[in-house]
């Protein structure tokens, strides 16, 4: 299991400062329960048009193991 932490701690924080402060603490996953002062996240630019973006990034600050991985799936795609 790898440390990650939760949006919930951290409200109004972008999504470049999610992947910048939570990379920097040695977090190495994100469970996203909104993002900036939106609590659905599924009606944010950066889960909707922007998702391939999102992807980009997150897969750049944190690195996913893979496991039970099939496919070219990440756990982006996954809703996880």
């Amino acid at each position: 299991m790898k440390p990650s932490f939760t949006t919930l701690g951290s409200p109004g924080w972008s999504l470049d400062e999610v992947c910048q402060k939570g990379s920097a603490a040695g977090f190495e996953g994100v469970d996203f329960r909104g993002l900036q002062d939106n609590i659905d996240i599924t009606t944010t630019p950066e889960f909707t048009t922007q998702l391939g973006e999102t992807k980009r990034k997150l897969e750049a600050y944190y690195e996913w193991s893979g496991e039970g991985r099939t496919g070219g799936e990440t756990w982006v795609d996954r809703g996880c």
